[in-house]
């Protein structure tokens, strides 16, 4: 925050604005959360009278940063002293006219708001400028992912299965299973040797096999 080399009208006259006003009534309600909020023009008026009575004006400037966009609140007392906010800015996925505009609405209804000591809303609704999307779509999607995920787990399982249910093949001399050989397969071994030696063998008994004919 900023602030001038004098701030004490200007504390004192907030300090009576927020003794009389209350905060806005909820009038708009977000179509992805259902919960309520003042829509920034409605936060204007609320305190346009109050902050008039007492000498203090706002001002509000748009900014940007690498995070995003939003706004600076400068709150300014007749005496000229006044104080500077902090630049608000909020990311936006979706980088559009509309998207920025609905971030930049979103940050002056919140800054306003908590400058002054009112509360605008029941809970976020800047999902715009978050490009949110709707509870329903968001947990349709994360069960069909876990269903996903449940199927490929069961397949690789029936698959696992699978191979340590097929049964070995026997060497009929060191009674060892057979085993691949390289790029040989023990199909191949078991059936090659059966045609050779009219038995299974693996490819070290059948290399003895050999030497003894």
């Amino acid at each position: 925050m900023k602030y001038s080399n004098e701030t004490k009208e200007l504390f004192t006259a907030l300090s009576l604005f927020q003794s009389e006003i209350t905060n806005a009534s909820k009038t708009a309600t977000n179509p992805f959360y259902n919960n309520k909020y003042t829509p920034l023009c409605d936060v204007i008026k609320h305190v346009s009278e109050g902050l008039a009575k007492n000498g203090l004006s706002v001002s509000q400037f748009p900014c940007s940063d690498e995070f995003g966009v939003g706004v600076i609140t400068i709150i300014t007392h007749k005496s000229g002293q006044y104080m500077e906010s902090e630049p608000f800015t909020l990311p936006i996925d979706k980088k559009t006219s509309q998207g920025g505009a609905s971030a930049i609405t979103y940050a002056r209804r919140y800054a306003l708001a908590a400058c002054l000591g009112i509360s605008s809303e029941e809970d976020d609704d800047g999902n715009k400028a978050s490009n949110a999307k709707k509870p329903e779509e968001s947990e349709l999607k994360q069960q069909n992912s876990s269903q996903r995920q449940t199927r490929s787990e069961q397949k690789q399982s029936n698959s696992t299965q699978q191979k340590q249910e097929k049964p070995l093949i026997i060497c009929a001399d060191c009674g060892q299973p057979i085993t691949n050989y390289g790029e040989i397969t023990i199909e191949q071994i078991a059936e090659g040797t059966l045609k050779k030696f009219t038995r299974p063998l693996c490819y070290e008994c059948a290399d003895k096999a050999k030497e003894s004919e």
